[in-house]
């Protein structure tokens, strides 16, 4: 199990959104327990699990497991389950938590609403003058710190992600980062359509 890790590191080795969909956000508590209970160097596993779409289509997922609580999930880009397909492995252990991140309400408001501006103005100014400090406070996204990037014209996550893994917000183990959020507007109409904003902080 020691050859097996992932050959990039890179927010597209995850689905960054599996806490927040509905039932992980609001049901789980997902992101509390992340917050609370999960510290650096905790050990981790991940689960193949197999099931079925509602409409019979059978799908795979593969899960990181915390104290036997699922509480991520890898991409389909994800090396580390790329391998344990072609390998059938149900379950790898020996992994360990190197930073702790997580992806809040507020967050994901702000950085929607900011999105939406950017379908108003292509600026690094937000349209009323305001920093983005004023935007996280007006959502009450707790945030000291922060870095971001802007994308445009994409229409999905994966795609974005891409864009962000060649910036500086990848470098986590270097950085003062523990919050990200990802906002997505669409404007049909617009110079672009689609617009996307991801930021990390403190």
């Amino acid at each position: 199990q020691w050859g097996i890790r992932e050959r990039e590191v890179g927010l597209d080795n995850y689905n960054i959104g599996y806490s927040a969909n509905d039932y992980n956000f609001n049901k789980s508590k997902l992101n509390d327990y992340i917050v609370y209970q999960i510290r650096k160097n905790d050990s981790l596993s991940v689960v193949r699990y197999k099931g079925k779409k509602k409409n019979g289509e059978p799908f795979t997922s593969y899960n990181i497991v915390h104290n036997g609580k699922y509480v991520g999930q890898l991409s389909q880009k994800s090396n580390i389950a790329k391998r344990m397909d072609v390998e059938n492995k149900d379950m790898l252990n020996g992994f360990f938590v190197s930073e702790v991140f997580y992806w809040t309400y507020e967050d994901t408001l702000a950085a929607d609403k900011r999105a939406e501006e950017l379908a108003e103005s292509w600026s690094l100014d937000r349209p009323n003058g305001d920093s983005l400090y004023a935007l996280f406070s007006e959502y009450n996204a707790n945030v000291s710190l922060f870095s971001y990037v802007y994308a445009a014209k994409v229409t999905s996550a994966d795609a974005v992600m891409k864009i962000v893994d060649s910036t500086k917000l990848s470098d986590f183990d270097n950085s003062n980062y523990n919050i990200i959020g990802v906002g997505h507007a669409y404007v049909p109409g617009s110079t672009y359509g689609h617009y996307w904003v991801v930021f990390v902080g403190r």
